[in-house]
């Protein structure tokens, strides 16, 4: 049996992860973006422009206004708020939404790479940041 072009194996797992997670996510009515940013609101908080700049370096989002969108809707949710300084942190509704949904992925996670060799792990895992690492630099040059 011939091996499948590795982009293949990879993207299949991606898609399959993500799928997995929008499915959780949907259960609270909300996308990739919303929860993206709630996970940068966890961390204390930021401005709206450095989250913006967060995902798009990540890909998460295509232009700022999508998540200018997102973060209207999580305060309309009563998710998330921003505090005098203007950052944007986590409501009491926000973080226990915040948590259930993290207490879920870290679920998905667990059976997904639980029982797998820790030393398939951490090579899977260089080979990623590496390959992750050179799409970063190609995409600085064009």
């Amino acid at each position: 049996m011939a091996i499948p072009p590795l982009t293949r194996s990879i993207g299949a797992a991606e898609r399959s992860m993500r799928a997995l997670l929008d499915r959780e996510l949907s259960r609270y009515g909300l996308s990739f973006p919303h929860w993206t940013t709630l996970v940068f609101a966890a961390e204390g908080g930021l401005p709206q422009h450095l989250i913006a700049q967060r995902q798009l370096a990540g890909r998460v989002v295509a232009t700022e206004v999508e998540t200018g969108e997102a973060v209207d809707e999580l305060v309309r949710q009563g998710l998330l708020f921003a505090n005098p300084a203007g950052s944007l942190q986590q409501t009491e509704k926000g973080r226990a939404t915040f948590t259930d949904i993290n207490k879920a992925v870290e679920s998905i996670t667990a059976s997904l790479y639980g029982d797998l060799p820790q030393a398939d792990l951490e090579a899977t895992h260089r080979t990623l940041v590496e390959v992750g690492n050179r799409a970063a630099r190609l995409l600085a040059v064009s």
